[in-house]
């Protein structure tokens, strides 16, 4: 009887023992899938170091993104086409952690700029645009013009023509501008300017030439100072060999050089002469006058008051 009593309570403290074993197995077990568990995370890295960690893919990608276009502006990214080369590479990796020793993660904006400090972001900006190309200037020296004036013989203008170029910043600081293409749309047109080297006409000059044509022809409504012209038509001429153009009429012609007067003792050589009857001519000195007469008598030299009353006299030297 004792036996069996015996015997009973020592398989009563097995199976508690056993019990206990399986509570305490249990228990272990489940501490250990909780504590042993693994998960995945994102790592950007550069030849082998880590510059981030992030918790999920996207957060990883947009880190990435952050960072490319850490320097690239919205002016940038309108005008032309962007490319961005950061080095050394970065790529990302996937990579998995225990529970109990989980890594310092970082919001994606945190481990842009981290990463920045890492690594050289290279921005280029290849443009296309149309650029102005100035006109030049191309002066050339003649004596037919007085000195100190000029003549435009050639208008310039500008032309226009396509440059792409490429502009290459480093970490947001500027580098170099490159052209990689350029063509001609329009090519510009040179100015050209005869430029004065005569010097200074005088009224004795203009005496002197006009005198040439002594005995050539009138010729109603002419301007040939050989084959025949009239009294405003021969002025028109002779005054245009030195530069001044008039138009063709005696009254016209009153409105151009200097006033003077109308007294004929002012009169110089060179001076243009207006007659109130419409008549004109050009004052030589010593009180004359050479002018285109009449049909009958031509280009002729004459007193001052030949033509009667003076309306005005017009001085250009």
């Amino acid at each position: 009887m004792w036996m069996k009593i015996r015997n009973l309570k020592t398989r009563l403290h097995l199976k508690m023992i056993i019990a206990a074993v399986m509570i305490i197995f249990v228990c272990v077990s489940a501490f250990s899938l909780k504590t042993f568990a693994t998960a995945s995370y994102w790592e950007l890295e550069a030849e082998g170091t880590t510059l981030a960690s992030l918790k999920t893919e996207n957060e990883a990608e947009r880190t990435l993104e952050l960072l490319r276009g850490m320097y690239v502006t919205g002016e940038q990214a309108a005008e032309g086409q962007v490319d961005v080369q950061i080095t050394p590479a970065v790529k990302l990796v996937r990579k998995e952690y225990f529970a109990y020793r989980s890594p310092d993660f970082a919001s994606p904006e945190v481990a842009a700029a981290a990463a920045s400090k890492k690594v050289d972001v290279r921005v280029s900006v290849q443009t296309t645009k149309d650029v102005v190309i100035p006109h030049g200037t191309k002066t050339k020296g003649t004596d037919s013009i007085q000195r100190g004036k000029q003549k435009v013989t050639t208008a310039g203008q500008d032309g226009t023509k396509r440059v792409t170029s490429e502009v290459v910043s480093v970490n947001g600081k500027y580098v170099s501008t490159q052209v990689i293409s350029q063509t001609t749309l329009q090519p510009s047109v040179t100015k050209k300017v005869l430029k004065g080297t005569g010097l200074p006409h005088t009224g004795a000059e203009v005496a002197a030439y006009a005198l040439k044509f002594r005995g050539n022809p009138y010729v109603y409504g002419g301007e040939s100072l050989t084959h025949g012209a009239d009294c405003s038509g021969f002025t028109m001429k002779i005054y245009e060999k030195f530069g001044i153009k008039l138009p063709h009429g005696a009254f016209p012609q009153a409105y151009y050089g200097r006033h003077v007067g109308n007294n004929p003792a002012l009169a110089r050589p060179g001076d243009l002469i207006i007659f109130r009857k419409g008549h004109c001519g050009i004052a030589i000195g010593d009180g004359k006058m050479i002018h285109a007469s009449s049909p009958s008598s031509g280009i002729i030299v004459t007193d001052i008051t030949y033509s009667g009353a003076i309306r005005d006299i017009r001085r250009f030297f």
